[in-house]
């Protein structure tokens, strides 16, 4: 399902498409939207920091954040997936001994 979502950024409006179906659009707008009021904020004055440069910097921080949580991710589910393979062969040792132990 298709969806539009309207977001306005540094005093102007802008409508996106986007799939309902997969992502929050409004949740994605306003994690856009807050980062880009905080490096407003700390940049403000900054001659040398336009609006472009402004949404390219909130982007970066945005994409940096996404890959910290990947990776924090990935390390998880490796932890997770160490942890589950020694349960596995534990149990599968568990199993073979008592299988000899009743002649199986």
């Amino acid at each position: 399902m298709e969806d539009y979502l309207t977001i306005t950024l540094f005093n102007q409006t802008y409508k996106f498409k986007f799939d309902a179906d997969n992502l929050s659009g409004r949740e994605a707008a306003d994690v856009l939207l807050s980062e880009v009021e905080k490096v407003d904020v700390q940049h403000q004055g900054a001659v040398h920091v336009n609006k472009f440069v402004v949404l390219v910097m909130a982007a970066l921080n945005i994409a940096v954040d996404n890959i910290a949580q990947r990776r924090n991710c990935q390390s998880q589910l490796s932890v997770v997936g160490g942890r589950s393979l020694q349960l596995i062969r534990r149990l599968d040792n568990y199993i073979a001994l008592h299988m000899d132990l009743m002649g199986g």
